[in-house]
Formats: structure tokens, C-alpha cells, sequence
């Protein structure tokens, strides 16, 4: 179903569905890793923003472990989103 949409509307597929889907604490784990792993291929605060607003997301170490970890691109956009992150995965202990 992801690739099916992302293939027909890769906009909405990106900035309207991926978001939805992030912030949504019935999201299957396995979606919400997927969308995850996703993020060091491009470039979007805003999803991983709205991951960290999901409160399953807020106690997946795994999750959060990979966006504490997101590469560090031109003008480092991640760099609030990694922080966030890793204060989340410090409570958590």
C-alpha cells in the first residue's frame, strides 16, 4: 500500500499521509519504524516532529533511538528533532 500510494501522489503520500500515520498511537509499530527509517533518506523535521508527538513513540526505544541517531545535513534540520529524541530515551531509563 505504501509504495501503490507513493507512486500515484508522492506529495500526499509524503506530507499528508506519512503524517497521520506518525502521530497516530493505533499505527501498527512496524509502520511507524518503517516511517522512521525513512527519514535519513530525506529531509523532513516535520514527520519526525510529528513520531515524537505519538505517546507509543514517546516509549519505543527503538524509534526514538533511531531518530536520536538521524544524520547530520546541511544546516543540521534534524538537530532539534535528535535532541527531543534523546531527552525522551534519557527519561525513559
Amino acid at each position: 500500500f505504501f509504495n501503490k500510494l507513493k507512486s500515484k501522489d508522492s506529495w500526499v503520500y509524503q506530507y499528508a499521509f506519512l503524517p497521520l500515520l506518525a502521530k497516530d498511537p493505533d499505527t501498527p509499530d512496524e509502520a511507524l519504524l518503517k516511517i522512521a527509517e525513512g527519514l535519513s533518506s530525506y529531509i523532513q523535521p516535520s514527520l519526525a516532529n510529528s513520531l515524537l508527538e505519538n505517546p507509543d513513540i514517546q516509549q519505543n526505544k527503538q524509534i526514538l533511538t533511531i531518530i536520536a541517531n538521524l544524520p547530520v545535513f546541511s544546516g543540521d534540520a534534524y538537530k532539534e528533532v535528535r535532541s527531543n529524541a534523546q531527552n525522551l530515551l534519557n527519561n525513559l531509563k
